[in-house]
């Protein structure tokens, strides 16, 4: 079984990846005349021993380089291109250790919240008080302050308590992943998007606006003809 060095999809590291199985898919269309070949790869990861699917097309360079290639499977979180850097980063270091170390996961989760309140410029003696001044400031629901408050407490558990062993998450790190996303979305992600609709709804009315004024115009052009 034949390997090759690429960035994990899962873990986020580079590490050796088994291509279990590749193969050739049915070629896209361009136009008449022009079909480009889709190869795909199925890899294992050796560090985290995840499965991957990879799509590659004849068109790049290199078809049979998997560096080459893009994720089908697992979907991309697209949104972390949005957030503060640091968390960004912090949530990328998190997911790297995920199937690894549960202990460490949860340890990097708390800390990506502590960067986020920093980030926030949000004031408290502890993490604890910064999360409630944080959910009070940008208006959180409860539901999202109680899983902020959550991953808080598995991250102290985590550092201070040796009888918490990372046994006790392991199903749970694919929710815990998610929860901090959700948080992350909520105080970054969202309003973004809302602004972002705010302003193509602004400029729908804008040009509407001009529109209607040039009808306007060329109405009252006529009436004076």
């Amino acid at each position: 079984m034949s390997t090759q060095l690429r960035q994990c999809p899962h873990c986020d590291n580079l590490a050796q990846q088994e291509i279990i199985h590749h193969g050739k898919d049915a070629p896209e269309i361009i136009d008449a005349e022009m079909l480009i070949e889709q190869y795909y790869f199925l890899t294992r990861c050796t560090t985290c021993q995840s499965i991957a699917l990879l799509l590659n097309w004849e068109s790049s360079e290199n078809f049979e380089d998997i560096k080459e290639a893009s994720p089908v499977y697992p979907k991309q979180d697209r949104n972390l291109v949005f957030l503060p850097g640091a968390i960004r980063e912090s949530i990328k270091e998190a997911r790297k250790v995920k199937k690894v170390s549960q202990i460490s996961f949860v340890i990097l989760v708390r800390r990506a919240l502590e960067f986020i309140c920093e980030d926030l410029n949000i004031s408290g003696r502890d993490l604890k008080e910064k999360i409630k001044n944080l959910a009070q400031e940008h208006q959180l629901p409860q539901t999202v302050l109680a899983a902020a408050d959550s991953l808080r407490i598995l991250g102290n558990l985590s550092i201070h308590d040796t009888s918490f062993k990372g046994d006790t998450i392991k199903e749970d790190v694919q929710l815990l992943d998610d929860l901090l996303v959700i948080i992350a979305e909520y105080i970054y992600i969202i309003p973004k998007k809302v602004k972002d609709l705010e302003k193509k709804l602004f400029e729908q009315k804008k040009k509407k606006a001009e529109i209607l004024n040039i009808e306007a115009d060329q109405h009252t052009e006529v009436l004076n003809f």
